[in-house]
């Protein structure tokens, strides 16, 4: 929506301006999600600690709902910092 106002284009109607608002909310996640998985990447969990808020169950190690948990988590940091 910034850069269509930037533009000098009219953002008449708050449908048009919610249509922006989603656009960039979905970039924003998307952005997210893609530096969540390259660290993810970059420092992949072999081994996970129990006591870790990401681990789900807390007993039973699960190593592929850690990640999941953790990428989420990552994303939540950053649209946090985004909004």
């Amino acid at each position: 929506m910034a850069s269509a106002v930037a533009a000098g284009n009219d953002v008449d109607t708050a449908d048009t301006a919610l249509r922006y608002a989603q656009a960039d909310i979905a970039r924003a996640v998307n952005y997210a999600g893609m530096e969540a998985l390259k660290q993810m990447g970059e420092t992949p969990v072999i081994e996970m600690d129990n006591s870790s808020q990401y681990n789900p169950g807390g007993i039973e190690p699960d190593i592929a709902e850690f990640n999941r948990n953790w990428a989420k988590g990552m994303i939540n940091y950053t649209l946090n910092q985004f909004i």
